[in-house]
């Protein structure tokens, strides 16, 4: 058995939880103008999300023969 390493995904996994992070924080804000809190929470959360998914999707076990 062993652990196979995908790094798109985890590359995307990185991406999405630093811009969850950066939402998190206020620093999207200066680039991106939510209309209403809710978009931004909602916008953090969608990313956050993304990126577990993907950080989860990163590892693959294998069986070996």
């Amino acid at each position: 058995m062993f652990i196979k390493f995908n790094i798109v995904y985890t590359l995307v996994s990185l991406f999405s939880i630093l811009l969850g992070i950066f939402t998190l924080t206020g620093h999207t804000q200066q680039i991106v103008k939510f209309s209403t809190p809710l978009n931004e929470m909602a916008f953090c959360v969608v990313f956050l999300m993304v990126g577990i998914l993907s950080l989860s999707a990163a590892f693959e076990i294998r069986k070996t023969k």
